[in-house]
């Protein structure tokens, strides 16, 4: 967490807030390894058709 911390320019602290932030506005888990692929492939898919 650190070092994604630092690679995103925040305070640790401020990190675990945004990714609470994504699980509150998702309702996924971010420990579950299926949820961040769903997102992950959300995001991919989002990038491919920008227009919706």
């Amino acid at each position: 967490m650190r070092r994604a911390a630092s690679v995103a320019c925040v305070h640790r602290a401020t990190f675990y807030q945004r990714l609470r932030r994504i699980e509150d506005v998702t309702g996924c888990d971010l420990g579950s390894g299926s949820d961040r692929l769903i997102l992950h492939l959300t995001l991919k898919i989002r990038a491919l058709n920008p227009a919706r």
